[in-house]
């Protein structure tokens, strides 16, 4: 009686374990996360897919340290964060994704901070070029440490040194966030909109 009663709760936590996962279109992305020993965990904010002409590229999900739903408070949330990046399309090679990642991190920026951050967004785009074509199921993060800054990794391997500033990756969040982001639907289901 008791271990059937034990295994009524092991498998009342196993299940609830999973109800509380984050699922984008099937892909499954963990509910809290931590980014290293110095950080708190961080929680999924909200996730959805990117397309390009009704193609998806990727599955996105934000994860934050409390949830948040305005970009607003996003940008201006202090501690680590990562966007995390699912590939789902073959044959994506590091240029189109920095070509993409630029172009909208510049339709997002004053031309103050695009000045401003200029040598560190070639620091990033140099970064990106570098990657070697993805595979459907590469993993592409780009997180912010307050205390090291900028780290894009691929595979879960950090590639290139930290690119300092906070300002850097409230820059490159508005490329998801922004006034005019990658795509409209995405951005409010990182807001949390389902």
């Amino acid at each position: 009686m008791l271990h059937l009663r034990s295994l009524a709760i092991f498998a009342a936590l196993a299940w609830m374990q999973t109800a509380a996962a984050l699922e984008v279109g099937g892909i499954r992305f963990d509910d809290k996360i931590r980014l290293d020993a110095a950080s708190a965990d961080l929680v999924a904010n909200g996730g959805g897919f990117r397309t390009r002409f009704f193609i998806k590229v990727y599955a996105a999900v934000l994860y934050l340290p409390e949830k948040k739903s305005s970009a607003a408070e996003v940008l201006t949330l202090p501690g680590a964060k990562r966007m995390l990046l699912h590939v789902v399309r073959d044959g994506l090679s590091g240029k189109q994704m920095a070509d993409a990642m630029t172009d909208a991190l510049m339709n997002n920026l004053s031309a103050s901070e695009q000045q401003s951050l200029k040598a560190r967004v070639d620091e990033f785009r140099a970064l990106m070029t570098a990657q070697p074509d993805s595979r459907s199921g590469t993993l592409v993060s780009l997180d912010y440490l307050p205390n090291t800054g900028t780290v894009l990794s691929v595979g879960g391997l950090p590639k290139g040194a930290p690119i300092a500033g906070e300002d850097l990756y409230r820059g490159l969040l508005k490329i998801w966030l922004g006034e005019h982001p990658v795509e409209a639907s995405l951005k409010k289901e990182l807001l949390g909109a389902r």
